[in-house]
C-alpha cells in the first residue's frame, strides 16, 4: 500500500486495524506518524463535540425545563454549550434539552471548523467505491452508483446523535461537503449559512443529510442525494 492510499484509508477510518493497514502502518516512521496524527485529530474532534455534563447543573436546568411544555430531546453532543465567567468564579451553562434549528447549524459550523478544510484538500480523485459502500453500510444504508462515483473522500465522523459519515462530493464547480446523519431528524429542505457557505438539510428514508457548499455548487444536489442514499434492504 502506498502512502496516498494509506492516507485515504485513514481518512475513512482513523482507527482502522485490518491487517493490510497495520502492515502499512508499521512499514515506516512516516506511515506510523500519519496514523498517530489522524487518531489525535479525531480525538480532538470528539472532545470538541462531546463535553461532559455537570450533574448538579443539569438537574437544576431540568427542574426549569419541567415547568415548560415538553419538547424534543436534545442531541447528546449538546450536553455543554459553553463556559462563562461570572464575577470571581466560573460556572458551566447548558443549552435547554430541546432541539432547535440553530443546534444543527452549530454542529455543522463546529464540524467544518475542525476538519472541513482538511477533508476538501484530499478531494483530488474518486474514492474507492467498495470503501464508500463499506463505510455507509455500517449504518445500514448504501449509495447509488450515480452518487458513489462522485464521492472523493469518505470518513466516519460524529453527528448530533452518534456516528455518521462525512464525504466530499464532486461537482462541476468543486467539491462540497456531504454529511450523513443516521439518527438525526431535520426539517427537510431547511437551509442556513455557515461562514459564507450554504447548508441544506435533507430528510432521508433512513436518517438525514447536510450538504454544504456555495449556492451554485449544491443547486440540484438535493434530489440526487435523497434518492441515492437508501436503506440496504430497499436496494436488494
Amino acid at each position: 500500500m502506498n502512502f496516498s492510499d494509506f492516507i485515504k484509508r485513514l481518512g475513512a477510518d482513523p482507527w482502522n486495524r485490518d491487517p493490510e493497514t497495520l502492515r502499512a502502518r508499521h512499514s515506516s516512521p512516516e506511515f506510523e506518524q500519519a496514523a498517530q496524527d489522524a487518531e489525535a485529530f479525531e480525538r480532538k474532534l470528539q472532545d470538541a463535540l462531546e463535553v461532559p455534563a455537570d450533574p448538579a447543573l443539569k438537574d437544576e436546568l431540568m427542574r426549569m425545563v419541567d415547568s415548560t411544555p415538553p419538547r424534543r430531546a436534545a442531541p447528546r453532543w449538546l450536553a455543554l454549550a459553553a463556559t462563562v465567567v461570572l464575577m470571581a468564579g466560573a460556572a458551566s451553562i447548558y443549552w435547554l434539552q430541546i432541539r432547535q434549528p440553530e443546534d444543527i447549524r452549530d454542529y455543522v459550523a463546529q464540524h467544518l471548523a475542525h476538519d472541513g478544510a482538511s477533508l476538501l484538500s484530499r478531494a483530488t480523485g474518486q474514492a474507492n467505491l467498495d470503501e464508500v459502500q463499506s463505510v455507509l453500510a455500517r449504518f445500514g444504508v448504501g449509495a447509488s452508483p450515480q452518487l458513489a462515483e462522485r464521492i472523493q473522500v469518505v470518513k466516519l465522523c460524529p453527528t448530533p446523535d452518534g456516528g455518521g459519515v462525512h464525504m466530499a462530493l464532486a461537482t462541476a464547480d468543486g467539491a462540497v461537503h456531504l454529511i450523513y446523519m443516521p439518527e438525526t431528524q431535520v426539517t427537510d429542505g431547511a437551509a442556513f449559512q455557515v461562514d459564507g457557505m450554504l447548508t441544506r438539510l435533507l430528510e432521508l428514508k433512513q436518517g438525514s443529510a447536510a450538504i454544504v457548499g456555495t449556492d451554485k455548487q449544491i443547486k440540484g444536489l438535493g434530489p440526487l442525494v435523497r434518492d441515492a442514499i437508501q436503506p440496504l434492504q430497499s436496494r436488494t
